[in-house]
Formats: C-alpha cells, structure tokens, sequence
C-alpha cells in the first residue's frame, strides 16, 4: 500500500521526502536481505523548548535481484507507518542570551524518548498538515 499522495517510484519518492525536509535512516543489515525498513525522519525543535517532535513514516523496502532492471524495478517501497516520537532535551538554562525571555543552550542537549504516538493519517496531505502544526 501506498501513502496517497506520494511518488511510487523509490527514488521520486525518495527525492520528494528529502525535499520536503525528510531525512532517510535505513535499518541496518546483518547479510543480504530482501526486506528492511526504511524510515524517513523530520525534527522540529526550538532553542527556547526542552521538546522536540520527531515524526517518522516508515515504509518496507522490498529489494529484488534483477541484473537487467533499473533501481526502482528493484527496490519496491511500501508505506507501513507513520508516528510521533516525543523527546525532552534536557537542556540547561542559558540566561545569557536573551534578558526576560527563557532560553537553552542546544550544546547542553540530551535527549531522552518521552513516548511515541502512532498516527493514523491515509494520504499526504494529512501528513504535511501535522507537519505545519508541529512548525508553529
């Protein structure tokens, strides 16, 4: 299946994600194999937040060996998921940057997983809305 709204082809949709500001993370693998997750990962974070939001969609990739065929004929991506990983930052105050207002310093940064919260989304479209909540 399919996230409606999206490329099929691995590498269109692979162009269009990391166009929109998705980073590609791809599990490791122990050996040839012919299926591993693929995540696409997208952190929105501020400097006067000890939170950060992580949204994920992974998908399945599906690797086939056929010498003639192209990339895209062999390699096959199948949207599985999509999720929202909470993280505190456990940052220190940095009161020297701004006088009144609370600010961190980002160099202090220890992330530390919250929780992870499954989202139910059918096309794109609902993606890139969570995407414009999450930014402002």
């Amino acid at each position: 299946m399919m996230l409606k709204g999206l490329p099929e082809d691995a590498t269109k949709l692979d162009g269009f994600l990391r166009k929109e500001g998705f980073k590609c993370h791809e599990q490791d693998s122990d050996g040839v194999q012919f299926s591993r997750w693929r995540y696409y990962l997208r952190e929105f974070r501020w400097f006067d937040s000890n939170v950060m939001f992580r949204l994920v969609i992974r998908f399945d990739l599906q690797i086939h060996d056929d010498p003639g065929g192209s990339y895209d004929d062999n390699h096959e991506l199948f949207y599985e998921n999509a999720y929202v990983v909470v993280f505190d930052r456990r940052m220190e105050d940095d009161p020297s940057l701004f006088d009144g207002d609370k600010y961190y310093d980002e160099e202090t940064e220890s992330l530390r997983k919250i929780d992870k919260y499954r989202i139910r989304v059918s096309d794109y479209a609902a993606i890139k809305n969570l995407m414009e909540t999450l930014a402002s």
